[in-house]
């Protein structure tokens, strides 16, 4: 019995051989623990959850990982992606409309001091794309049926 498996290229070529037709052939392997290289040109047919860490840098990218799961015929499958919470705020911040306060025109800001010890490089923008999804909270299926232009 084995519900676990790796597939990296860590592991030898027979191990990741074996562990493709585990896949599809053993009803014990459950769980593969993989590189997003996994999702590249594989077909395994029985795959009903696909769980990442992380969200990729596009939304298509995202929903192309997650076609690998569901691809037989009548199976119901699930794209799961695990994000920080500080990915999701950050696209809060960006895709925030509301304007920041004024300062009047008479009144100059105040400065803030900082050292250049302690600062940050600004990291690159999200795509908006991306913040989209991150942001979304209910909808996630209308959001995709919205974006790909599937009918209702």
């Amino acid at each position: 019995m084995c519900r676990t498996r790796m597939y990296t290229s860590l592991c030898s070529d027979e191990y990741n051989a074996e562990t493709l037709r585990m896949i599809d052939e053993d009803p014990e392997c459950q769980i593969i623990v993989a590189t997003i290289a996994f999702s590249n040109g594989i077909n395994a047919k029985s795959i009903l959850d696909s769980i990442s860490l992380g969200f990729s840098s596009t939304r298509d990218i995202v929903v192309q990982e997650k076609g690998r799961a569901g691809r037989a015929e009548g199976s119901l499958a699930r794209g799961v992606v695990l994000v920080q919470p500080a990915t999701i705020a950050a696209a809060k911040k960006q895709r925030q409309v509301a304007a920041p306060p004024a300062i009047p025109s008479n009144t100059a800001a105040p400065k803030k001091i900082t050292s250049k010890k302690n600062q940050r490089k600004p990291s690159a923008p999200m795509a908006p794309e991306k913040a989209s999804i991150l942001v979304e909270e209910i909808w996630y299926i209308a959001f995709f049926n919205r974006h790909y232009s599937n009918p209702p």
